[in-house]
């Protein structure tokens, strides 16, 4: 079941550094394509590196959001499937279903396993000359049968249901188990 994650935990959507889904939308216009290069700047604030040949930053520029998603191994040809340039292959999107738990209008596609929703914070310089957009979290739901409590839970769960990793040329790799350190850092 999809849950709302508290804002204060929702950047421990992003720990595990997988491949994501970047999506936005504007009234007339929506794109999405997966992004590798995407992190946590602040508990509040994440980042993207967003291309300007790519067609998702038009959008985002325009909208002034960005929605993060994490997709499942089962989706492994979907993320090289939305690689491909929506004005060369115009029809990318008819065959994707979105939702919006929130009715604000964000593009959040469907059967993802994390979605995180991101205010653009404007930061000419940084978006002209790095491609680098820094996003403030605003919202923020995940697959609660994967993460929930604030942390991700994956040793019990089909690996066609934990995030992957791509390396090159085709290559995935699925996220494994995970450990407890018998003494842990912080507790929470």
């Amino acid at each position: 079941m999809i849950r709302e994650i508290p804002l204060e935990k929702a950047h421990r959507i992003l720990a595990l550094s997988s491949v994501t889904f970047v999506s936005s939308a504007t009234e007339d216009d929506k794109n999405i394509m997966p992004a590798g290069w995407v992190g946590t700047v602040a508990t509040d604030i994440l980042s993207v590196i967003m291309d300007s040949a790519n067609y998702t930053r038009k959008v985002m520029e325009n909208s002034g959001y960005f929605v993060l998603q994490v997709p499942r191994a089962s989706q492994s040809d979907l993320i090289v499937e939305l690689a491909k340039s929506r004005h060369v292959h115009e029809d990318k999107l008819a065959k994707l279903s979105f939702f919006d738990p929130s009715n604000q209008g964000y593009p959040l596609l469907e059967d993802c396993l994390a979605w995180v929703v991101c205010e653009i914070i404007p930061e000419q310089r940084n978006q002209e000359v790095y491609d680098l957009f820094l996003g403030r979290i605003v919202a923020a739901w995940a697959d609660d049968s994967v993460f929930r409590a604030g942390r991700w839970h994956l040793d019990q769960v089909d690996p066609q249901n934990r995030p992957v990793h791509y390396v090159a040329g085709g290559q995935f790799y699925q996220t494994g188990n995970g450990f407890q350190l018998a003494d842990p850092f912080t507790a929470d």
